[in-house]
Formats: structure tokens, sequence, C-alpha cells
């Protein structure tokens, strides 16, 4: 990835991490207002069926926010592993997409189930999806604790944050 500053570096990683962010949350209000002026009806009334639907795509998107995290841990410490800067940034963004993008598509799995169902339990799951996203946004900081990098360039990175 070609970047001519740190600033530039997440500047542009926010800017894709807010859009794979924004698109499930922009679905979410749209069905979740739709859903209160009684514009869309649930599709999925049964009992039993609402329940196995519920715990399965809370499970579902736990088990893969899960993996990936455990999955990047371990690409953290490969990308550690580099020496310079500029590569361990080069390995990270991916990583970060990945990341977002998972909690991402957790989310948007979330608004799939709220559309069918119109349970409040599936919103309550979307709304734990965005801190969880929220918590894990790729900041300076997450980058310095992420690929524990050096005294030097945490101060480097972590000055540089406050020129946004």
């Amino acid at each position: 990835m070609i970047f001519t500053s740190i600033k530039g570096y997440f500047y542009k990683l926010y800017n894709v991490c807010y859009i794979l962010v924004l698109v499930p949350l922009a679905l979410f209000l749209f069905l979740y207002y739709q859903a209160q002026v009684e514009k869309i009806l649930p599709i999925i009334q049964d009992p039993d069926v609402l329940v196995m639907l519920e715990g399965g795509l809370f499970l579902v998107a736990l088990a893969g926010l899960a993996t990936v995290h455990l999955y990047l841990r371990k690409e953290f410490v490969k990308v550690s592993k580099e020496v310079a800067l500029g590569d361990k940034m080069d390995r990270y963004f991916p990583l970060a997409l990945v990341r977002t993008s998972l909690g991402s598509s957790s989310a948007f799995f979330m608004n799939i189930g709220f559309f069918l169902t119109g349970s409040l339990w599936l919103a309550i799951a979307f709304g734990f999806i965005m801190i969880w996203i929220w918590w894990q946004w790729p900041t300076p900081k997450r980058f310095c604790n992420d690929l524990s990098v050096r005294n030097d360039e945490r101060e480097l990175l972590l000055k540089s944050k406050y020129s946004f």
C-alpha cells in the first residue's frame, strides 16, 4: 500500500473501515424504523423456529468473531517480527480490514435475522457487535498494542495521531 505519512495511512484505513461499518448500521436503522412504523412485519412467526434462528445467528456471529480474534492474534505475532515500521503497517492494513469486515458481516447477519423475525434480541446482539467493532477499531494505539511496537515507533505513531 502506498502512503505518504502515518496520518495518511490511518486516514485511508479509517475511511475503508467507516464504509464497512456504516453499511450495516444504515441498514439496521432503516429496518428498525420500518419495523416501528409497521411497514414491514416479521416473516417468521413460529416460536420454535424463532428461538432456533436467534440462537443460531448469535452463535454463528460469536464463533466468527472469536475465530477472527484468535487468528489475528497469531498473525499479529508474525507481523510484529518485521523490522521496519513501514512493513508492519503494510501487513497490518489488510488484517485490520479483515477484523472490521467480519464484524460488519456479523452485524449484517443480525440485520437479516431482525428482518425475518423482528426479534429484539437480535437488535441487542447487533448493538453488541457494534460495540465489539468500536472496541477493535484500528487506531494508532491499537496498532501499537496489537503489534507490540518498539518505544520509538510507538512514540512516532502516537505523536502523529494528534496531527489529524
